[in-house]
């Protein structure tokens, strides 16, 4: 019944879509350790590890963005349902000093190198390679700093009465909302080669948790 409640037409998660992916800063390739990121291929939102051309990633891991975000929503959703797992994780939020600025020169240095490409002082191979690595140092942060408030996050969810009420507190929220909510349990999630046997193939999911 949860599971028919949270992928019915009318209420499917819709953060797999432009941009906006859910399990940025999260997701971690299963062979390199890079940390993957949202990229559509024909039109379908998927994580994939970036080819970084110099870079210390594989590029061999790809997965379908909308069918990872529902699986590891699920694997959430049903930790918290636990209360040991919940007072553990309120215990553990501690502010890490300097971050909100870090991001801040983080994402000033992006505007930086995009005008450095438009004045023609970097080719667009120097711009491309760059902005990987500043945007996933640019999405570990704004993961991190989510973490610094994981009480408020995890009460968007967990004040109710019962996993019922949990997922449609879930439903309700947006996703950056989403993401803080995640981000206050997982550390990381990483992604290991598929079961070539099986179409989706759940198990290559390995959740690392914050407690």
């Amino acid at each position: 019944r949860l599971r028919a409640l949270l992928s019915s037409s009318g209420r499917r998660l819709n953060n797999a879509t432009g941009r906006k992916y859910l399990l940025s800063g999260i997701l971690r390739c299963g062979r390199c350790g890079t940390g993957m990121v949202g990229r559509p291929r024909s039109g379908v939102p998927r994580y994939v590890c970036p080819n970084t051309p110099g870079g210390t990633s594989c590029g061999g891991t790809a997965t379908n963005a909308q069918r990872t975000d529902e699986d590891v929503r699920d694997v959430v959703l049903t930790a918290l349902d636990s209360p040991a797992m919940a007072a553990a994780v309120y215990r553990a939020g501690n502010a890490e000093p300097g971050l909100a600025e870090q991001l801040r020169d983080d994402e000033d240095q992006l505007a930086e190198l995009a005008a450095a490409w438009a004045r023609r002082e970097i080719t667009r191979a120097e711009w491309t390679a760059a902005r990987e690595v500043i945007d996933q140092r640019v999405e570990r942060a704004r993961v991190r700093l989510a973490r610094t408030t994981n009480a408020p996050a995890l009460a968007l969810v967990t004040e109710g009465d019962g996993r019922l009420a949990m997922t449609d507190r879930w439903l309700a929220l947006n996703v950056s909302q989403r993401q803080a909510v995640i981000a206050a349990i997982v550390d990381r999630v990483d992604v290991n080669p598929a079961d070539p046997r099986h179409r989706w193939d759940p198990d290559r999911f390995a959740v690392t948790w914050r407690v």
